[in-house]
């Protein structure tokens, strides 16, 4: 009778705790996150605790750096390459001290390393909630241009469905190049700044108080 108690205890233990995270008393946002981080990755930029993205309460929002290390058999060598992709992650509150995280989305590679370089909240679709949007900057050292692509990922959060979407076409709007060629050709980037993007999503009507206030 005991040992069937203690088994069933364990395994009430185990499924009240699944999926749940907890906090320490007095814990910083910072600490916390860095503290349950995913194995072999680092935190970059900073770690936000606040209420946004049609939230009640405050989350924790935090981006983990890792790196991916790729071998490919090819037909005369092995190919061996490494490169790093930046994870989000939003830590949801549940109860005291208890969170339950959200992936967020990833922030690519692309002929480079990514740099976060400004974590900001927008209107970018038609509902009144905010959107989350990442601008990267991805250093090109490549043997006919050389530069850097800065790209946009808008993330719309949806919390009945507690996941996020990412606008794909939206955010591709918003890509560009800030590159000279070695043949002379150079190229500006339009969109490097938080500000210089809130303003065209305001210009496209991603505006949500503006036209409650023209439509009244």
């Amino acid at each position: 009778m005991r040992l069937s108690f203690i088994c069933f205890l364990i395994l009430f233990c185990e499924f009240f705790s699944y999926g749940q995270i907890i906090r320490n008393e007095n814990e910083s946002a910072e600490m916390f996150a860095n503290r349950i981080k995913p194995d072999s990755t680092i935190i970059v930029h900073t770690v936000f605790e606040m209420k946004q993205l049609d939230t009640s309460k405050n989350v924790i929002i935090a981006f983990y750096e890792k790196t991916i290390y790729e071998v490919k058999q090819m037909d005369t060598y092995v190919d061996r390459s490494e490169y790093k992709e930046i994870d989000g992650i939003m830590y949801v509150p549940i109860s005291v001290n208890q969170y339950k995280k959200i992936a967020i989305g990833s922030i690519l590679a692309d002929g480079g390393d990514p740099e976060i370089i400004s974590v900001f909240f927008a209107n970018a679709d038609k509902d009144k909630n905010k959107e989350l949007i990442v601008l990267s900057k991805i250093d090109q050292r490549h043997y006919d241009y050389g530069g850097a692509f800065y790209e946009t990922y808008i993330f719309d959060y949806s919390k009945a469905k507690n996941e996020f979407k990412y606008l794909d076409k939206l955010s591709e709007l918003f890509w560009g190049c800030e590159c000279g060629w070695r043949e002379g050709r150079k190229e500006k980037a339009k969109y490097k700044t938080a500000s210089e993007i809130k303003a065209k999503l305001k210009k496209m009507g991603y505006n949500y108080f503006n036209r409650k206030t023209q439509k009244g």
